[in-house]
C-alpha cells in the first residue's frame, strides 16, 4: 500500500480533536477505562450487581403466568423505551478558505424556501436544521468571497453529510467601468476584460478572481466536464447591453484555433448551464470568448481515460456483518476479554423460566463496547498491474450520520485495507441512540488523462488537444450498508449491562429498515428487501412487549397474540390467534399465527413489526391490517 499523500477530517468530533489525533487513543482510553469500571465493581460494586440479579429474578417470576407451570392469567408488561425520534434534522457541513485551506469562520448559510440562516463556527462546522425530508438546496457565502451552493437530501431524524466547501478569498484589483467602457484585468495578469461603449449604463465595480482548484467551484460540474479555467466575475448577475471580451492566460498550452467549450453557473437554478464556444487565439496565447452575464464562467474540456485505466477490483465491505460477542475468542476465566476489538465481556446465567409452555433461559450480560458504543467501517480492495494501470492516487471516503472522512493514498499495487472507527456520535457530537444507521463508502482511482475538444459544455470528448489535465480524476466504486449501534450506556441495570434472551426492535426514521437486538452483545438489521444481516457491535435491550402507534394507542404482546387497548379501556386482538405456529401470511393479521412475540413497534406510515421471536422472523402488519413476513433471520423475506 502506498504511503498517504492527503489525510482530510471533515469533521471533527466533539472534543475538537483530529481524526489522527482522536480515533485510536479514544478507543485505547475506552479500553483502559472498561476494565477499570470492571475492577470497580468487584471492589466497590457488589451490591449493585446482587441486587441487578435480584431485580431481574423477582421480573422472571412475575412472568411465570400461564403454560404448565403457570397459575394466573395475566402478562407483565415491562417499560418501554422506543427509540428516540425528532422533529427535526440536519445538514452538515464544513467551510475552508481556499486560500490555504483553513477552517473559515462566519459563512452565512442559507436554504432555498427555509427561513433564517446559520454561520460556520470556528472550525468551519455548520449544522443546518432541517423539518422535512427534502432535496434542499444550501447557499454559502461571506463577504469578501466567492459563494458556493451544495444539494442535500435531508432527512428528519438524521444527520447528512455535504461536500467540503471552499470559498476563495475575492481578488483584490477592481476596476471601475462606466457607460463609456473600459478595460479591467485581475492582481495576475491572468485575465483581461474589455468592455466596449454602451456596455453598462451605469458605473459598476468590476472585479475578477481565478479559481485554480476544482473544489474551488460553487458546485461540481457535469460528469463528461473536467476542470481546465474558470473565473468568478463580480458584481453577480450583472447583464450586459453588450458583450465584454473575455480573454484568459493560455497558461495550459492549448493549441492556437482550439474550440472552447463555456458554462456558467446561475446561482437561481443551482446548476451549469451552456453558454457557447470560445477560441484560443491565433497566436496561441489567450482563450477568447464574448462575456453578456456575470456569473461563474467555466471554460471546460472533457477528459479521456488513460489507455489500461480502470476501478479498483475486488472491492469487499468488510464491514463485520456477524457478531456475538460472549461466543468472541478471548481470554476469560469469570471475564472475557475479546483478543480482537478488546473488549470486555461479562455473562451471568439465570434460573430458566417457564412461559406460555415454553422454556426460556436469559442471561444477565455486561459488554464494554455497549457501554461505550462505537463500531468501525472497514474495505478492501485491490490494484493489479495486469489488469488495470496504477493510479496517481487511492481515495477511500466514508459518510455516516453528517460525518465525512476522506483519506487519499499513493497508487500502488497489491490489497488496500481501509478502516474508519465511527464513535457513536453524530456530526453535532451527539451520542447516538441505539439503531441502524445508514453509510456510504467510496473508493477512487484517481488518474489524469488528456483534454479532448468538444461540440459543447459538458459535451462528450472529440478529438486529443495533446495537454494533461491538472488535477486527478476519480473512476468511482461505492457502496451502501446499514450499522448497527448498541447504546447501552444508560441502561436500565447499569451502563453496558442488558438481559440476553429478550429482543427489542427498533425502527428507522424512514422505515427502511428495522433493527433487532437482543441483550448487551447481539443485533440485526433487516433491510428493506427483507434480508436479514447480522452486524456489528453490541446494542442496548429493553425488557418490553410494548409499542405505541401514531395515534397514542398501546399495543402489547402476549398469549402469541398482538393486542390493542382502546382508549375506553377495552382491549382489541391486531394479530394472532392465540395459537403458536406460523401461517397466515397475505391474509388478515387476526387469522395468522405467532409464536410468542416479544416486541412491537411502528414506522412513520403507521406499519407495525412485530418480533415473532418464536418463529423467528419480523412480521409485518400494514394499515389495513394485513399481515406480511417482513425478513427472515439469515434469509429474506417479503415486504
Amino acid at each position: 500500500m502506498g504511503r498517504k499523500v492527503t489525510g482530510q477530517r471533515t469533521i471533527h468530533g466533539d472534543d475538537g480533536r483530529t481524526a489522527d489525533q482522536g480515533r485510536q487513543p479514544g478507543f485505547l482510553l475506552f479500553i483502559g477505562h472498561s476494565v477499570r469500571l470492571e475492577r470497580e465493581m468487584r471492589r466497590k460494586g457488589i451490591f449493585l450487581f446482587w441486587g441487578s440479579i435480584i431485580s431481574v429474578l423477582v421480573l422472571l417470576m412475575l412472568l411465570r403466568c400461564g403454560g404448565d407451570g403457570g397459575g394466573g392469567g395475566e402478562e407483565i408488561i415491562f417499560p418501554a423505551a422506543p427509540p428516540s425520534t425528532s422533529g427535526t434534522g440536519y445538514i452538515d457541513g464544513v467551510v475552508y478558505d481556499g486560500s490555504d485551506d483553513t477552517p473559515l469562520e462566519g459563512a452565512r448559510v442559507t436554504a432555498r424556501g427555509v427561513s433564517g440562516e446559520v454561520q460556520s463556527d470556528g472550525e468551519g462546522k455548520f449544522f443546518f436544521p432541517i423539518t422535512e425530508n427534502w432535496e434542499y438546496i444550501l447557499t454559502i457565502e461571506k463577504p469578501g468571497y466567492t459563494y458556493a451552493q451544495r444539494r442535500a437530501r435531508g432527512v428528519v431524524g438524521r444527520d447528512v453529510a455535504t461536500d467540503p466547501v471552499y470559498l476563495v478569498p475575492l481578488d483584490s484589483k477592481v476596476t471601475r467601468i462606466g457607460p463609456d467602457g473600459g478595460t479591467h484585468t485581475d492582481s495576475t495578469g491572468r485575465i483581461e476584460l474589455v468592455f466596449p461603449p454602451g456596455a453598462v449604463s451605469k458605473e459598476v465595480d468590476v472585479r475578477t478572481t481565478m479559481l485554480d482548484r476544482g473544489r474551488d467551484l460553487p458546485y461540481p460540474l457535469p460528469a463528461l466536464s473536467k476542470f481546465t479555467v474558470a473565473l468568478n466575475l463580480k458584481p453577480d448577475n450583472l447583464v450586459l447591453k453588450k458583450p465584454a471580451q473575455l480573454r484568459i492566460e493560455n497558461f495550459l498550452g492549448f493549441p492556437a484555433g482550439t474550440p472552447v467549450p463555456v458554462g456558467i453557473y446561475t446561482q437561481e437554478s443551482g446548476e451549469w448551464v451552456a453558454d457557447g464556444m470560445g477560441v484560443v487565439t491565433a497566436d496561441g496565447r489567450a482563450m477568447e470568448y464574448g462575456v453578456s452575464h456575470f456569473s461563474v464562467i467555466d471554460c471546460n474540456y472533457p477528459v479521456f481515460s488513460p489507455e489500461d485505466s480502470g476501478v479498483m477490483k475486488g472491492i469487499k465491505d468488510e464491514t463485520s456483518e456477524q457478531v456475538d460477542r460472549c461466543k468472541e475468542d478471548g481470554a476469560h476465566g469469570s471475564a472475557k476479554v475479546g483478543l480482537k476489538t478488546g473488549n470486555l465481556y461479562s455473562g451471568h446465567a439465570l434460573p430458566r423460566y417457564r412461559s406460555l409452555g415454553i422454556w426460556r433461559g436469559v442471561t444477565l450480560e455486561y459488554n464494554s463496547l455497549s457501554a461505550r458504543p462505537g463500531a468501525v467501517i472497514a474495505a478492501e480492495a485491490e490494484l493489479d498491474s495486469a489488469e488495470i494501470l496504477i493510479p496517481e492516487t487511492i481515495g477511500f471516503t466514508v459518510s455516516i450520520e453528517g460525518i465525512r472522512e476522506e483519506v487519499k493514498f499513493e497508487g500502488d499495487e497489491g490489497k488496500a485495507r481501509f478502516a474508519f472507527h465511527f464513535d457513536g456520535r453524530n456530526a453535532r457530537g451527539e451520542l447516538l441512540p441505539t439503531g441502524s444507521y445508514p453509510f456510504r463508502v467510496d473508493i477512487s482511482s484517481d488518474y489524469r488523462g488528456n483534454y479532448y475538444t468538444a461540440a459543447f459544455f459538458g459535451g462528450p470528448p472529440l478529438e486529443d488537444t495533446g495537454v494533461l489535465s491538472r488535477e486527478p480524476f476519480p473512476l468511482n466504486n461505492y457502496f451502501y450498508g446499514w450499522l448497527p449501534l448498541h447504546n447501552e450506556s444508560q441502561g436500565p441495570y447499569g451502563s453496558g449491562w442488558g438481559v440476553r434472551g429478550l429482543q427489542r426492535l427498533y425502527i428507522d426514521p424512514q422505515g427502511e429498515s428495522v433493527l433487532v437486538t437482543e441483550g448487551s452483545t447481539y443485533s440485526g438489521v433487516f433491510v428493506p428487501v427483507g434480508t436479514y444481516h447480522e452486524m456489528e457491535p453490541p446494542c442496548v435491550v429493553f425488557l418490553a412487549g410494548i409499542g405505541v402507534d401514531g395515534k397514542d394507542q398501546l399495543y402489547f404482546t402476549g398469549e402469541h397474540r398482538v393486542w390493542r387497548r382502546n382508549a375506553d379501556g377495552t382491549l382489541t386482538v391486531v394479530a394472532g390467534t392465540g395459537e403458536f405456529g406460523f401461517d397466515g401470511d397475505g391474509g388478515p393479521a387476526t387469522e395468522a399465527k405467532l409464536w410468542s412475540p416479544t416486541d412491537v413497534a411502528f414506522d412513520s406510515r403507521g406499519n407495525m413489526y412485530i418480533a415473532d421471536t418464536g418463529n423467528d422472523r419480523i412480521r409485518k402488519v400494514n394499515t389495513s391490517g394485513t399481515i406480511f413476513r417482513a425478513g427472515v433471520k439469515g434469509g429474506s423475506g417479503v415486504s
